[in-house]
């Protein structure tokens, strides 16, 4: 068992590493680069302004050598800066992760109390309506994209009860009921999604306990 886990250890580090050069080499064989996106966007940016941001960015090099800088960078903890804003990658990630955590604890405290309580429900009515209708709801949840249930929840949402979600964050110490209506959305659709496997699961395991001979002389 150990010597499998050390294998497998072994083979992340070159997985990772042929992994990036596939990416590094589809995203600069693109037609086009940054800085043609930021003349398309921006506008102005043209001849030796072009050049010259293609010299900072370091764009006007070999591949292998852009691939050798930004992989060393990544060792060393820089991992660039955005192009829009000139922010570097780590203080972006860093302003949106409190967003992100609050998003996936709701989202997760609400799978979970779904998930439990509908396999629950499921188990004890076993073959009944609404074990039946339990059961495909939990199978939607699997099969079905999040991305196009959040599609259809917010145009549903704001055509037919002409409700949108604010159009900025707002933080939970500043204004709670605001923040609940910003985040709710998103995290009952996540949570519709992360329920689903814990709703068959809890299901299953509670049956197979529930035909223990124990449980059946209990009943007997």
């Amino acid at each position: 068992m150990q010597a499998f886990i050390v294998r497998r250890l072994l083979l992340i580090m070159p997985t990772l590493v042929i992994i990036s050069i596939i990416i590094f080499g589809l995203v600069r064989f693109v037609p086009g680069d940054m800085v043609d996106k930021l003349a398309d966007q921006r506008g102005g940016i043209v001849g030796m302004d072009a050049d010259a941001i293609r010299e900072r960015m370091g764009l006007n090099v070999p591949i292998h050598i852009q691939y050798a800088r930004w992989a060393g960078n990544l060792l060393k903890g820089n991992f660039g800066e955005s192009m829009w804003n000139r922010r570097t990658a780590v203080s972006e990630v860093a302003r949106r992760y409190p967003i992100t955590v609050e998003l996936a604890v709701l989202s997760i405290s609400i799978s979970t109390l779904w998930g439990l309580v509908v396999g629950v429900i499921s188990a004890t009515k076993q073959d009944k309506f609404i074990d039946y209708l339990l059961r495909v709801i939990s199978i939607i949840g699997l099969s079905v994209p999040y991305f196009w249930t959040s599609i259809i929840v917010l145009v549903f949402s704001s055509i037919y009860f002409n409700w949108s979600p604010p159009p900025i964050y707002i933080p939970l110490s500043e204004d709670p009921i605001g923040n609940l209506q910003l985040m709710i959305i998103p995290a009952l659709i996540f949570s519709f999604f992360i329920g689903a496997p814990i709703a068959r699961m809890t299901r299953a395991m509670m049956l197979e306990v529930m035909n223990q001979d124990y449980i059946r002389t209990a009943k007997a």
